[in-house]
């Protein structure tokens, strides 16, 4: 009892301080001084004991990667090792030796690089052992202090946890006389350390030393010292002073924490007393003090460890469980498997929670478990004992498998070996492939004898004869590093058993993908084998590029084509049994076209690659003669390929050459030219505008289209003055101003709130025009000025004087919303609840616009302003249940917890559960009691167990704290957060420094500094270099370095009232894109989420001024990162790159998009339109043969192939440019057997349009057993060029579709002739059109459309319509009809349908 009264002297003493002192005074200068020299290695001591309060933060460096350049492999390995943390809770040891070796290899690193890569080798990697993690990060302690890495406190104190988190033993005293040689002052963060360090050792004195000197230097004393203090006693098992600690802690004003209770229950499992430790978790019960996961297995981990296994069940029984319990177990199981109590492990890991798939099963599990088994060579027999449990049980069929996977992966031979006996000895098979990590092993080691030892046992002992593939990678490159050639190489493992053809094919594809044709040329010629074409293709081309050997290659493409009939012995071994089949040549016609196709396939890979260097005319010449000479032919598709590729470079003696070696003659192409990629208008100034209108007024032309289009740009600009004066020159002169420069005029006046300007133009547009109206922005932008202006009794007359507007299905623009809302909350301001109600009516009913939580919001202001908080509510609950909607529910929740209002509160709540969820309704609240100075509230919600982590939602409350100077409320928000969940607090500390720095508080910047260390949070560099600028404005001396960071943070303009995201929506507003774009980028550094629809109106600005690429990125980085894009945007994006001939960019976005997106997108046909648009059709046509080529044999891929082929767009082609006609003939050959007809369509639709009716007539035959044909171009011709003699043809041309609905057909071509008649005025005709259909069909096959124009002609002209049409249906889509053309008609129903 002496050494904690002792204690407690010093830590009553240093707490009374710190609470006059809250920050460390590491800004005064001391004069300590510290060299930089290796930190002392003591023997190392394992500490049965674990400390829960030394526990990583899962994002402690989250925030130096959001700002960190992606150029950096330092920076992309931290991302990786972020993203294991966030989503297991734990690291690999091999992640982090990826960046010590990246270290090495640059020699750079920065500091804070360096100190995240320093904080990796603890806790932070479960699975490795103490002592591996401690000579780890001594290798990087070393490495960054050689390459001469600048280090401060902060990195020291990172070392000084590792070692705590490892157990690893130090010379505190030594630690603090190095501090103090390399002239670095230790913070209070240092002392805190050390005192644990002491403690884990359980030495109080020395604890009680450090306390003595933090006193002296007026440090304050918090939690974590109290809880070091508790550990240290339990170290000691003086438990009664460990109590004793808690006793002080309250009596210094700190509560004890869920880390405290749990060291103290810990310390009693220790000493094995079960009764203790339950007795303290009921405290922790009865005060609502709630232990994570994680704190309860740390008192499992203390009672095994121990040697108290036998008691953990009345502990297992009261872990929550919650949804971050199965991490949290599996980082206890690595921990008691490392120690060997591989039982309680396997306990452990009955208890986890089993995953299931959507189709309720569950998959396998146990692996992470049998591979740390393996890891740390535990015995064969509880590998096995393990493998079998869950064989048994059903949870892993596979476990034995894994297993041996996992054994030969982490180099445990021995278990490896013994895996594989007692597999044969189940009668498993043992695969090939598990010998391969031994001989990669072997080879390794170079030991050669080894490996032919293991490969002998493969052969004899289990009865594997080695692939290919085992030669090729693992047995050939230790057998050619010891220098033995190819033949002695074939003559060594035939004595294994391994037969000289599989070895001259491997030794041949060895060397080829080493690029040493010659030597594999040598072996091919002087050993025979035969080769298997899908695996040596490529590497025989890619080593031909390399050396342009000539001669080699045709010896192994000769020797290559002489196996075919023996490969033809594999792929189909009854033929073999044939008396007359002759093995040493090549007799069947299947063979022959084989091999052609294979020679055809390597040339033209070639020509492929070397079109674009210099002297590639010589080689292909060379390659051809010689393959020519040697017989070696190929088809015509390669002919063709060859002469695409090579173009201008083509030369008489190569189509020749090709010509000679075609098995059929083949028509040459003439060369395609190359069409622009279409063209934008750049938009013209008002300064050009003006010298051309004052040009042509000195020459007397008039130029009225400039004139307009000068008043329309001064308009636009908003340019009051100069756009009146104009308007009142152009009307002196007798202007005729047209409907657009008028809205425009109207446009302006509001803008300047002109009113009377704006209604006098009005008023002339309606007289002029009675039939106009103005679209929905203008007319509720006017109603808005009127209520400022006349008044909002007026506005509602205006409002109320316009007819209902369509329905509102199109894109709302920003600026439409936010004038609704203007309007909305000029009247409830006025606090007239009748006027706002029936404003809102007005608006939503006539569909100016759809109903959105912002809209709403003033219905509940009104009542606000009354003051009226019951009727808000009651107006709440409406909004709730009508619109599903919360508007001013921040608001609301703020006014009942600041009038202690708990029922209405609760009923708040519920309402917004049923909108939003639990979870989001949680967090809502939670930020409103932050925001009333109710903390304990707000813990209190985070602290509900099973509460889902929402990061983005701190995120969100970080921005809107910072831009409204909220420096309380961040403050409160640290405290809320801290150790609860895995929540990334850095972006509160960073909001929080640059309040600090804003208000010049250098001792709280400096005291925020030392609390991340405390809190494991790591600063990034853009942290450090603003503290950095802080200290130096101030003329302080800097205790660390840090260089100025390369994306430095821009600085956004914003006010008490206005967040980053308001002032992004503010600059799309006004089309300010140069500016939305710098705080889109300021945005996304510094980690917060952008509203998809703000991201994708940036989309369209770009789009609209053709900065596609821009555009195109954006729009990637939201795909990437799984976050929606306006479809109109999307849409309008598509388009403009189809037509920018962006195929890349296309591409990419049909691979990301849905399968039902890319449809609605019509991405197929905006790809080849963009083929189209850059003139190479030809290459698209290429592609799509190879493609089919490639898929001939798989009818499920090939009607993948096919069901992306836009028949529509052929059509186009061909009518554009005929001589494409032989390869969509060649195309349609190849897939009609499987009963593909795109291809017949395109050509009947080309000829059909063409009038080359006897072709088509022809081709037709293919569509007898069809039910589907495409020609809705041909109606739309018929329509638009009025093709009478088309649509007569199309009728004859009917019955040969037998399988077809002919009335369905019938009656769409007839209408397509009515409407060509009608539209050239000929009503009459179309009335006998009619007449005669009707023999055949009835008026229900007949586009009700056709009629009605039928009808309303001849009405109009007094005439009568004899049928009746009242009762027909409008025609609706064909089932399974789908859109394969973007041709449209003026009027049918079968606009909607594309194949019928």
């Amino acid at each position: 009892m002496s050494v904690i009264i002792q204690c407690s002297k010093h830590i009553r003493t240093a707490y009374n301080l710190s609470r006059h002192r809250i920050s460390n005074t590491l800004i005064s200068n001391t004069n300590s001084h510290i060299s930089h020299k290796r930190f002392p290695e003591n023997n190392n001591a394992s500490i049965p004991y674990c400390n829960s309060n030394i526990l990583p933060n899962r994002s402690f460096f989250s925030s130096a990667i959001r700002l960190s350049s992606s150029a950096n492999k330092i920076d992309d390995y931290i991302k990786k090792l972020d993203f294991d943390l966030r989503r297991m809770g734990r690291i690999s040891k091999r992640e982090i030796e990826e960046i010590l070796n990246e270290i090495m290899i640059t020699k750079t690193a920065t500091p804070s690089q360096s100190l995240m890569v320093l904080r990796c080798c603890g806790s932070l990697v479960p699975d490795e052992l103490p002592e591996n993690r401690t000579i780890l990060v001594q290798k990087i302690w070393q490495a960054i202090n050689e390459i001469g890495v600048p280090l401060d406190i902060s990195h020291y104190n990172t070392l000084l946890k590792v070692y705590l988190e490892n157990n690893y033993t130090f010379s505190p005293t030594e630690f603090l006389e190095d501090l103090e040689k390399k002239g670095i002052t230790p913070n209070r963060v240092t002392f805190q350390h050390l005192i644990t360090g002491y403690c884990q050792n359980g030495d109080i004195a020395g604890a009680s030393r450090i306390l003595e000197y933090m006193r002296d230097k007026e440090l304050p004393i918090n939690k974590i010292v109290f809880n070091a203090l508790v550990m240290g006693h339990s170290q000691n098992s003086d438990m009664e002073s460990a109590e004793g600690v808690l006793n002080v802690m309250k009596e210094s004003n700190l509560e004890p924490t869920s880390d405290t209770y749990t060291l103290l229950a810990s310390g009693y499992a220790k000493n094995g007393d079960i009764g203790k430790v339950v007795d303290v978790l009921d405290i922790c019960d009865n005060k609502e003090i709630y232990l994570s996961d994680r704190e309860y297995l740390d008192i499992v981990y203390s009672l095994t460890i121990n040697g108290h296994g036998d008691k953990i069940e009345q502990i297992m029984t009261r872990i929550p469980k919650t949804s971050g319990y199965n991490q949290d177990a599996i980082n206890c199981i690595y921990k008691l498997v490392t120690t060997g109590n591989e039982e309680i492990a396997f306990k452990l890991f009955d208890t986890m929670t089993k995953p299931l798939k959507a189709d309720g099963t569950s998959p396998p599990i146990g692996r992470f478990l049998i591979g740390h088994l393996t890891k740390v060579n535990s015995s064969l027999d509880n590998v096995i004992g393990f493998c079998k449990k869950l064989v048994s049980e059903g949870t892993n069929s596979k476990a034995f498998e894994i297993a041996t996977e996992m054994a030969l992966k982490n180099g445990s031979i021995d278990i490896a070996l013994g895996m594989f006996k007692y597999l044969k000895e189940l009668d498993q098979p043992i695969r090939q492939h598990y010998f391969w990590p031994i001989f990669v092993a072997k080879n390794k080691q170079n030991d050669l004898q080894g490996l032919k030892d293991v490969l002998s046992i493969m052969i004899n002992e289990y009865e594997i004869n080695p692939n290919i593939d085992t030669l090729r990678f693992y047995i050939l490159p230790a057998m050619f590093k010891n220098d033995i050639n190819g033949t002695k190489i074939i003559n060594e493992l035939q004595s294994l058993g391994i037969p000289t053809g599989t070895t001259t094919h491997a030794i041949v594809l060895y060397l080829l993908s080493e690029k040493k044709i010659r030597q594999a040329a040598d072996i091919a010629a002087t050993s025979r084998a035969f080769y298997v074409p899908s695996l040596i293709r490529r590497p025989l081309v890619n080593a031909f590029l390399v050396s342009n050997d000539v001669t080699s290659f045709i010896v192994l493409l000769q020797q290559i084509c002489n196996g075919f009939s023996r490969y033809s012995l594999v792929t189909a071994p009854e033929l073999s049994k044939q008396d007359k089949f002759d093995k040493n040549s090549i007799h069947t016609e299947e063979q022959i076209t084989e091999m052609r196709e294979f020679i055809s396939q390597v040339l033209t890979d070639i020509v492929r690659n070397l079109k674009n260097t210099s002297g590639v005319v010589e080689i292909i010449q060379e390659l051809l003669e010689n393959m020519y000479g040697k017989g070696l032919g190929i088809n015509s598709f390669a002919s063709e390929q060859v002469q695409n590729h090579l173009q201008g470079k083509l030369t008489f003696e190569i189509t020749s050459l090709l010509e000679n070696l075609m098995d059929s003659n083949l028509v040459l192409k003439a060369e395609l030219s190359v069409k622009p990629g279409g063209y934008t208008l750049s938009n013209v100034d008002e300064n050009t505008l003006e010298r051309i209108v004052n040009k042509a007024e000195a020459s007397g032309d008039s130029k009225n289209g400039t004139k307009r289009q000068l008043l329309n740009v001064y308009c636009k600009n908003n340019n009051l003055e100069k756009a009146s004066a104009f308007k009142d020159k152009l009307s002196a002169e007798g202007f005729n101003f047209p409907p657009g420069s008028m809205v425009l005029l109207i446009d302006m006046y509001l803008n300047h709130n002109k009113l009377a300007e704006a209604k006098q133009i009005f008023h002339e547009l309606k007289t002029n025009n009675p039939e106009f109206t103005l679209d929905k922005f203008k007319v509720i932008k006017m109603t808005e000025v009127i209520a400022r202006t006349d008044g909002i009794e007026d506005a509602i007359d205006f409002l109320s004087s316009f007819k209902q507007f369509d329905d509102n299905t199109e894109f709302t623009s920003f600026q439409h919303a936010n004038v609704c809302w203007k309007l909305l909350n000029t009247v409830a301001e006025s606090g007239n609840v009748e006027n706002t109600q029936k404003i809102f009516d007005l608006i939503i009913n006539n569909n100016y616009i759809t109903v959105s939580n912002i809209l709403l919001g003033p219905l509940i202001k009104v009542h606000i302003v009354n003051n009226n908080i019951k009727g808000a509510l009651e107006k709440f609950e409406w909004c709730c249940k009508t619109y599903r909607c919360t508007p001013w529910k921040n608001e609301l929740a703020l006014k009942f917890i600041q009038a202690e209002d708990a029922i209405s509160l609760q009923v708040l709540t519920d309402l917004s559960t049923t909108v939003h969820g639990e979870v989001n309704s949680l967090y809502d609240l939670m930020f409103a009691f932050i925001e009333c100075d109710r903390v304990k509230q707000a813990r209190k919600i985070l602290e509900t167990p099973g509460l889902r982590t929402r990061q983005d939602r701190i995120n969100s409350a970080c921005a809107k704290y910072g831009s409204d100077n909220a420096e309380e409320s961040l403050i409160r928000l640290l405290e809320v957060t801290k150790n609860i969940g895995q929540f990334d607090r850095t972006n509160i500390f960073n909001e929080l420094l640059k309040l600090y720095s804003k208000n010049n508080k250098v001792e709280e910047a400096m005291a925020l500094w030392t609390q991340m260390q405390e809190e494991d949070c790591q600063p990034s560099d853009h942290f450090m270099w603003s503290l950095s600028e802080l200290l130096k404005k101030n003329e302080l001396e800097v205790p660390f370095t840090v260089k100025q960071p390369k994306e430095k943070v821009l600085d956004v303009p914003s006010d008490a009232n206005k967040t980053l995201s308001t002032d992004l929506e503010s600059c799309i507003k006004n089309n300010n894109i140069t500016q939305a774009l710098v705080l889109r980028k300021t945005l996304h550094s510094k980690g917060f989420n952008i509203n998809s629809s703000s991201e994708s109106k940036i989309i369209e600005m770009l789009t609209r001024e053709k900065r596609l690429k821009e555009a195109f990125e954006i729009a990637k980085s939201m795909l990437e990162s799984n976050r929606p894009i306006t479809k109109s945007i999307l849409a309008f994006l598509v388009k403009n790159l189809s037509e920018a001939g962006n195929i890349e960019s296309l591409e990419y976005l049909n691979d990301k998009v849905t399968k039902v997106m890319g449809n609605k997108l019509n991405m197929n046909n905006k790809i080849f339109n963009a083929y189209q648009s850059n003139g190479n059709i030809n290459d698209l046509l290429a592609r799509l043969e190879t493609s089919i080529d490639e898929n001939i044999n798989d009818i499920n891929k090939l009607s993948k192939v096919i069901k992306n082929v836009p028949g529509g767009n052929l059509v186009n082609v061909l009518n554009h440019d005929s001589s494409f006609i032989p390869i969509i003939e060649r195309l349609h050959t190849k897939v009609s057997p499987f009963g593909y007809k795109i291809f017949a369509n395109s050509l009947w639709s080309h000829f059909m349009l063409n009038k080359k009716f006897d072709e088509a007539f022809n081709i037709a035959h293919e569509f007898e057993n069809e039910k589907f044909i495409q020609y809705r171009q041909l109606l739309s011709n018929i329509r638009s060029n009025h093709n009478i003699e088309l649509g007569y043809k199309l009728l004859e041309v009917l019955p040969k579709f037998k399988a077809a609905n002919q009335n369905a057909n019938l009656g769409l071509v007839y209408s397509a002739i009515i409407d060509s008649y009608v539209n050239q005025g000929n009503v009459n005709e179309a009335s006998k059109v009619l007449d005669k259909a009707l023999e055949k069909i009835t008026l229900n096959n007949i586009n009700k459309s056709a009629l009605i124009r039928i009808k309303d002609n001849l009405e109009s002209r007094g005439e009568t319509f004899k049928y009746n049409i009242d009762n027909l249906a409008k025609k609706t889509n064909f089932k399974n009809s789908r859109s394969d053309s973007e041709d449209s008609s003026d009027s049918s129903d079968d606009e909607k349908v594309a194949k019928v």
